[in-house]
């Protein structure tokens, strides 16, 4: 909070201490050029993993992000146990 008893937000316009209908902190919505460099790919490759629906999207207006629960889950998913043959 600032002086006049408002909350502060980031540059994005993203209030630090916000919090879901659970109580769960609300997190900054990721762009696919920022979630292409977290996975070391592109953001081509991005659209193709939500076009395909591998990766969720939020979707308003005419932007679309990728929560990071959603990337979280993703990630997950797609990890391999041991080598294939």
């Amino acid at each position: 909070m600032n002086n006049n008893g408002t909350s502060k937000t980031t540059s994005r316009g993203i209030v630090p201490n916000a919090v879901d209908g659970v109580g769960s902190p609300i997190q900054q919505l990721l762009t696919y050029a920022e979630v292409g460099e977290l996975l070391g790919c592109t953001s081509r490759t991005v659209w193709n993993l939500v076009n395909k629906g591998q990766l969720q999207s939020v979707r308003f207006g005419g932007n679309v992000r990728v929560d990071p629960l959603d990337l979280r889950e993703f990630i997950v998913k797609s990890k391999c146990e041991g080598t294939r043959k």
